[in-house]
Formats: C-alpha cells, sequence, structure tokens
C-alpha cells in the first residue's frame, strides 16, 4: 500500500515513464501498445492523485476537528448541556 506520502513521488515517476514513453511524439503518433500503456499510465496517475487530493482533505478535515471544532464544542458545552438537558 502506498502512504500518503509517497504519492508525490510516485505521480512524479508516472509522468516520467509517459513522458519516456513519448519520446518526444504526439499522444496520437504512438502505437496501439503504446497507447495503452500510456493509457493505463494515465489511469494510475488519476487514482494516485485522487488518493492525494482525498488525503490532504481527511488531513484538513482533521486538523479543523482537533483546532476548531473540539475547542468551541468544549467551551459551549457548559451552556448547552443543560439546556438539552
Amino acid at each position: 500500500m502506498i502512504r500518503p506520502n509517497d504519492l508525490s513521488g510516485r505521480i512524479k515517476e508516472i509522468d516520467a515513464k509517459q513522458v519516456a514513453l513519448l519520446r518526444g511524439r504526439q499522444v496520437s503518433e504512438l502505437q496501439p501498445a503504446e497507447l495503452l500503456q500510456y493509457s493505463d499510465l494515465a489511469d494510475a496517475r488519476l487514482l494516485l492523485a485522487t488518493q492525494q487530493l482525498k488525503s490532504a482533505l481527511d488531513q484538513n478535515l482533521l486538523r479543523w476537528i482537533l483546532e476548531e471544532a473540539l475547542p468551541t464544542l468544549v467551551e459551549i458545552a457548559p451552556v448547552v448541556l443543560p439546556i438539552l438537558l
């Protein structure tokens, strides 16, 4: 399994493999087998980029909960809890 910290490096590896596969050509100039390889690399890159985005959102959400939401809840709990109970 790829850890969130490894995602950027893996994406760069895929980009390098795509550039090497193209060898200065346009995608439209690739042979069918090369086009399949290029497409597979693009699919893998998309999956990794999606995972990278998800990881960033998860980290931001966790940071927000810990730094913003929980302190606010702790602060207002003594006022809100008696009202709810």
